[in-house]
């Protein structure tokens, strides 16, 4: 399996690279042609290609080879293994590839408990939603994967008017209703898998910047005069 394993991320790096080339390549043609929408489903791209190069292969059936033909493998073999086995570089591989996941998987747990901790102390408002005492930065946001909530600046009242603020929370409704954050979530787990390919963490802004406008032009649907 640790000889394999080079191999297999190997064939879903090309793949995933494939596939978010694609995308980054079509996103802003089909957002002008067909709406904000298409373009945010066009990284359901990215998954379905990782699908497919983890679905079991055929075994391909042995060639019936001359005796001498299949005798010679392995004596070369033999002989070669002689010298060789200096360095188990499928091991050092997969020691680094950990490295870099386990560090990955750190850093972005640390980005989310600096997220929260500048929140600052939460109240729950009368509708279910949560307000900040002081923070205003970073804010409206929805947090939390299994239980998502809708954080509010403390000074959302103040910064929006009424008819900003419905649009406001219809936008982060939509991230809720939708699954955004279990969808940012595998996006989060790629990049650690993924942690030694740029391109991914290149195209992981527009992801979510696709994401956002994908909500804003299901809001601008419902407010036409707005």
């Amino acid at each position: 399996m640790d000889a394999d394993l080079p191999m297999i991320l190997a064939e879903a790096t090309v793949a995933a690279s494939a596939a978010l080339l694609l995308v980054l390549a079509l996103r802003r043609p089909v957002r002008a042609a067909l709406g904000a929408t298409a373009a945010y489903a066009l990284w359901l791209c990215v998954p379905a290609a990782l699908l497919a190069v983890s679905l079991p292969r055929g075994v391909d059936a042995p060639l019936a080879l001359p005796v001498a033909w299949q005798i010679m493998p392995a004596v070369l073999v033999t002989t070669a293994n002689a010298p060789q086995q200096a360095l188990d570089w499928p091991a050092w591989l997969l020691a680094a590839w950990l490295a870099g996941a386990l560090a990955s998987a750190v850093l972005l747990a640390w980005q989310q408990q600096r997220f929260r901790r500048r929140l600052g102390r939460l109240q729950r408002r009368g509708d279910g939603l949560y307000q900040s005492v002081t923070a205003i930065a970073g804010l409206p946001a929805v947090s939390g994967v299994i239980r998502p909530r809708i954080v509010l600046p403390a000074d959302f009242e103040q910064r929006y008017s009424s008819q900003e603020q419905a649009q406001v929370l219809q936008h982060e409704r939509v991230h809720v209703r939708r699954g955004d954050l279990l969808a940012n979530a595998v996006a989060a787990l790629l990049r650690c898998v993924f942690w030694f390919n740029p391109l991914l963490h290149f195209a992981l802004h527009r992801f979510r910047l696709d994401q956002d406008l994908d909500c804003d032009e299901g809001v601008v649907a419902r407010n036409p005069r707005a």
